[in-house]
């Protein structure tokens, strides 16, 4: 009897994972509640699917946890919205598209469109229901991905010494944007992917186009570029060396491997290839971002290190760093100094570009992906 009873006053088997512990999508959009991090069920859920079908990477497993969190606050930050990572009226509203009174869309080739009341359109694409009455030509973003790993899948030859350039004066924004992203593809990386600012270092070649070898100068003679999602390009100085010959907090590397220790810390830059750059908090009174491997796992990058403190990284301090596999840890992106870099193997630029180049990759709390590759000839 008293099993009956028990099944009797289950209710009809819903778990956990379905039941919604907030309002629903609907609910928020009208002013009704608030979806946030925490709760869980068929309304997370909802929330999830939404931005999957505008091109977000995101898992729809129900639960608003840390993943789910941080993407909302960047589909916040794409959209210009106050990035809190709670679903209110206006992020929800943009997520249908109806902040702006017009459906979100882009173009074939992957153009920000304008609605016709004269507001900006999210470069993300569509749900379901809204590419039903987007204008003949409009593809989703993921259409966009695939697209372009299928392009990328035809570079398979990494871009070769001396075949690195700036855009030519002239070209369209579009072009520009072209320009680079080819480069950066062409170098195994990723063109702003899940939504994220995509930075381009280009060692060996200063702003004005001039090749030159790198070594541990004082000059901000690289150049950085950063693509946003929107298509836009934003140039920098910058330095991808260190701006000094030996540091008290670089190891002494020289006696591995049977050589002979010189008692001075030996600095070093880390090899070109293709990163994953994460917030690392205030530096100086700026953010900072910490530079990872390509998978994110690791802060320990293969490197060469200056063994004789000369400021030139020869071809054989470059082979017998690799012999020892050189390693360099903590590798930032900050400010230098006002006119010249001050890092023993951190990215740097000086203050005032270092805080336009934080703006435009999405403020200090952004994520994004490095590609460093190398402008100057070598053998």
């Amino acid at each position: 009897m008293v099993a009956v009873q028990k099944a009797q006053s289950t209710p009809s088997s819903v778990s956990s994972s379905q039941r919604s512990t907030g309002p629903s999508l609907a609910q928020a959009r009208a002013g009704n509640g608030l979806i946030r991090r925490g709760q869980s069920g068929s309304n997370v859920r909802e929330l999830q699917q939404e931005l999957k079908d505008q091109g977000y990477n995101i898992e729809v497993d129900g639960k608003f946890g840390p993943e789910t969190d941080r993407i909302v606050r960047q589909f916040q930050r794409d959209q210009g919205l106050k990035v809190d990572g709670l679903i209110g009226p206006n992020t929800s509203g943009s997520l249908h598209g109806r902040s702006t009174g017009s459906h979100d869309y882009v173009c074939k080739h992957g153009h920000r469109h304008t609605a016709p009341d004269g507001t900006r359109e999210s470069p993300r694409a569509p749900t379901e229901s809204q590419k039903q009455s987007s204008p003949e030509g409009t593809v989703r973003a993921a259409d966009l991905a695939q697209a372009d790993r299928a392009a990328h899948a035809k570079r398979e030859t990494p871009v070769r010494p001396g075949e690195v350039t700036l855009a030519p004066p002239g070209l369209s924004d579009r072009a520009r944007f072209d320009h680079y992203a080819n480069i950066v593809r062409a170098n195994g990386g990723e063109v702003n992917p899940n939504g994220q600012a995509t930075v381009l270092g280009i060692r060996g070649m200063g702003r004005d186009g001039s090749v030159h070898d790198t070594g541990s100068t004082r000059r901000y003679d690289d150049t950085m570029v950063v693509l946003t999602p929107d298509g836009r390009v934003h140039e920098f100085e910058g330095a991808t060396h260190p701006g000094q010959n030996s540091s008290r907090s670089s190891p002494d590397v020289a006696g591995r491997n049977g050589g002979r220790r010189d008692g001075r810390g030996d600095v070093g830059m880390i090899n070109s290839g293709n990163y994953q750059v994460v917030p690392n908090g205030m530096r100086n009174g700026a953010p900072s971002y910490h530079v990872r491997t390509s998978d994110g796992r690791s802060g320990r990058l293969d490197g060469v290190r200056d063994t004789n403190q000369d400021g030139v990284f020869s071809r054989d301090e470059r082979r017998r760093s690799a012999e020892r596999g050189d390693q360099l840890t903590a590798v930032l992106f900050h400010p230098g100094g006002r006119n010249a870099p001050s890092s023993i193997g951190c990215q740097t630029m000086s203050p005032s570009d270092y805080r336009r180049f934080a703006e435009v990759i999405g403020g200090s709390r952004a994520s994004f992906n490095y590609s460093l590759v190398d402008a100057y000839p070598r053998d």
